[in-house]
């Protein structure tokens, strides 16, 4: 088992990411391990390889019925303003 460490930076409060939807890759709505962070990261991988670095900061994956599933290296939440 391998462990990084490093230093948490926020963000500034005014960032704006520039956002991509994956076309290459479809996630299965039944996969257990979606459930669960892991470190199988191959998908993630093929998804952000779609963009340089410089076109997005994060890829978002869809499942098969076209509905947002996760980010390759974020969480996703709506906010329901209640």
């Amino acid at each position: 088992m391998d462990i990084t460490v490093a230093p948490f930076q926020p963000l500034p409060a005014d960032s704006v990411w520039t956002v991509r939807i994956a076309s290459s890759v479809r996630l299965s709505a039944r996969a257990p391990l979606l459930r669960h962070k892991t470190s199988l990261r191959g998908t993630y991988e093929t998804a952000r390889a779609e963009f340089s670095r410089a076109s997005c900061d994060e890829v978002i994956l869809l499942n098969e019925h076209g509905e947002v599933s996760e980010g390759t290296i974020t969480n996703l939440f709506v906010e329901a303003g209640d």
